[in-house]
């Protein structure tokens, strides 16, 4: 029973481009926003400028309602935002875009490399997984889901949740309290290094940075982890991988 006897350790993993390739799935989904706005409504525009659009309009909902708030993940307010500021009426279409949007990104899903391997490890060394993620629960579940995840993970901490948005304390300190483990005997995996891995490190957590080769670092990052030996991931079929997370 929780609270009774806390577990020895857990290893929570992030989920957007921890687990998956966000880029794929988010071009790929863009592209047919895109083009749907294209044949429904005449946008002129492309890819590039709607994305712009859309992450400055996630900006600015944090700007006015708190960088906790997660109005800010919601798609179709900021496609209505996007289509009002454009002209165009926000009903039906900003509705219909987000649709699109995950009927894509869903599409697209595919496993890292090695992840599965791993997380079958971890469940046969009987250890904790959880993921914590910044976004409201229905397309992280849903994602898990469609990765082939569910039966290899023991808990999906949305920060819709926790109640907190990485990388503020309170999320990290809720992933703990729902493992039932303390957080120094946690490990934190992630793509982000101010989300995942300074966030958890904040709270005592083992903060891990994962950053396969297909992304680069940039130098300030580079300096920081060189500098304060935080551990990096780059591919999770490397046997070091098990020796990092104290697996034999």
């Amino acid at each position: 029973m929780k609270g009774e006897a806390m577990r020895d350790r857990a290893v929570f993993f992030d989920l957007d481009d921890t687990l998956y390739d966000f880029g794929v799935c988010n071009q790929a989904a863009e592209e047919a926003s895109v083009a749907y706005l294209r044949e429904q409504l005449g946008y002129q525009g492309d890819r590039r400028a709607y994305h712009k659009s859309i992450y400055r309009y996630m900006d600015a909902i944090q700007e006015r309602l708190g960088s906790d708030n997660l109005a800010c993940h919601s798609r179709t307010l900021r496609n209505a935002m996007f289509l009002e500021e454009e002209g165009y009426p926000a009903s039906p279409h900003a509705g219909r875009l987000e649709e699109i949007y995950w009927e894509v990104t869903f599409r697209y899903l595919a496993p890292e490399p090695g992840i599965i391997g791993l997380l079958k490890e971890l469940k046969k060394a009987g250890i904790y997984v959880g993921i914590g993620t910044n976004l409201t629960a229905f397309p992280q579940y849903q994602k898990i889901a469609r990765l082939g995840l569910s039966d290899l993970i023991s808990q999906i901490i949305p920060s819709e949740l926790a109640g907190f948005e990485k990388p503020s304390a309170g999320f990290f300190a809720y992933c703990a309290k729902e493992a039932d483990v303390d957080p120094k005997d946690c490990v934190f995996i992630g793509d982000n290094f101010l989300h995942d891995v300074t966030g958890s490190r904040a709270l005592g957590m083992k903060g891990v940075l994962y950053a396969p080769d297909r992304r680069s670092m940039s130098e300030e990052v580079t300096e920081q982890v060189a500098r304060e030996r935080i551990p990096v991931i780059r591919d999770y079929r490397d046997p070091m991988v098990l020796e990092l997370l104290e697996i034999s």
